[in-house]
């Protein structure tokens, strides 16, 4: 088999190869970033408003290697400082694939996330920003406030050769609830108002052959707001407190996505919670087991925001415990 991979192109005397040892070199005017800074913060504090677009790209975060910091690089930090002192009305664009700290994030009145785009991402960004489309996204992983609130902060590293991840299950979002902590997270245009929870008393099932069991949660969603929107509910369950072993305070056990809201318009909402939404791993049997008890349902738009909880108690199920999926 050949080492290469080639591609014709329509002319014979052009070959592509994709696989081959390569030296990238570029260049660029060199210039002087004080006398560029200090241009830009002129030109802010003459305008009506300022926006500024900082990020990362294929040079600094990227498949086979890690970043050493969550900052952003070069002095991205000091222009977003700079530029909000002398422009109130400063609004932040960030691109990046993963989580970057923001010292500045109190300063600034409005920040726009837009990950990594592709083609027509100027069109997509300018949309939000002119209310052409109201954002309502939500953060697949979590933004700290400062990077002293990650919760592997100050050790995590790597010690002859290995990285102990003491989180435990603690790891990501679920480290701020526990020590009611505020991380960062998405907003929109308008408002939605929480009603009617309602959760379904637990029903044992067989599912393809294997016992599994249904609740199901549902609850009103209303657009209070002038904008349409679309909201994201998430359902999250905490674990009886008479519980023997640790567990989470709080774990995201479901969400939906309603579309469109119209302003004034009500949605009802359903989601089901199946085994998995109250047991968790028993080492000392190999097995998953869910604990009989009073479990709290709490639904809202984000881990640090519910409108609304109500409670499930699960009875008669000391003995549901099982093996793999």
């Amino acid at each position: 088999m050949s080492a290469y991979a080639v591609l014709r192109t329509g002319d014979e005397d052009e070959l592509l190869m994709d696989i081959n040892p390569a030296v990238r070199l570029g260049g660029a005017p060199v210039k002087n970033p004080d006398e560029d800074l200090a241009l830009a913060v002129q030109l802010a504090k003459e305008a009506d408003v300022a926006i500024i677009v900082v990020g990362l790209n294929g040079d600094w975060e990227s498949e086979g290697y890690d970043r050493t910091t969550l900052a952003l690089p070069g002095r991205n930090d000091e222009l977003v400082e700079k530029v909000a002192a002398v422009n109130r009305k400063t609004i932040v664009v960030t691109q990046s694939g993963s989580v970057i700290t923001m010292p500045w994030v109190d300063s600034v009145p409005t920040i726009v996330h837009s990950w990594c785009l592709g083609n027509a991402t100027g069109d997509a960004i300018a949309d939000v920003l002119i209310g052409k489309v109201n954002p309502s996204g939500r953060m697949s992983f979590t933004f700290p406030k400062r990077l002293e609130d990650v919760l592997s902060y100050g050790h995590f590293h790597s010690e002859n050769g290995s990285v102990l991840y003491s989180e435990d299950l603690f790891v990501g979002y679920k480290h701020y609830p526990n020590i009611k902590m505020k991380p960062l997270h998405g907003l929109s245009y308008t408002t939605f108002e929480y009603s009617d929870l309602i959760v379904s008393q637990p029903k044992v099932v067989d599912l393809n052959g294997k016992k599994d069991l249904q609740v199901i949660v549902s609850l009103a969603v209303a657009n209070a707001g002038s904008v349409t929107g679309s909201e994201i509910v998430q359902v999250y369950v905490a674990y009886p407190v008479t519980s023997a072993l640790t567990q989470v305070t709080l774990a995201l056990r479901a969400f939906k996505k309603l579309r469109d809201i119209q302003p004034g318009e009500k949605r009802i909402a359903e989601l089901a919670l199946d085994k998995y939404a109250v047991s968790y791993w028993e080492e000392r049997i190999n097995a998953w087991t869910i604990e009989g008890g009073e479990y709290t349902v709490y639904v809202g738009p984000s881990s640090e925001s519910f409108p609304v909880k109500a409670s499930l108690v699960l009875q008669n199920i000391d003995a549901f415990e099982w093996n793999g999926l």
